[in-house]
């Protein structure tokens, strides 16, 4: 999985394994600067990491989903991120 870390200014690639990921995500908007103003666009924050997540070292609340499985989360909705994630649940994540 890929973040956008609230901590950092890039990037970070993140290895989730199978099963459960203890992480609370909510809809957010990603502020994109675009010629003609402001260009908001569907995006996924964690909201908090659970105490048995496996990621609780990796991700933190703020930080932004990307991509899973190299798939890009960016104007997904909600319902559509939780599928993506619980569809990949018996399988390593990257």
């Amino acid at each position: 999985m890929s973040f956008f870390a609230d901590h950092a200014p890039e990037e970070i690639e993140v290895s989730a394994p199978a099963g459960a990921l203890g992480l609370v995500l909510a809809p957010c908007e990603w502020g994109a600067a675009a010629a003609d103003g402001v260009d908001r666009r569907l995006g996924h924050v964690v909201v908090s990491v659970r105490d048995l997540s496996p990621l609780r070292d990796l991700v933190v609340p703020g930080d932004q989903i990307a991509a899973i499985d190299r798939d890009a989360t960016r104007d997904l909705d909600h319902a559509r991120v939780v599928a993506l994630l619980e569809a990949r649940r018996g399988r390593a994540r990257s």
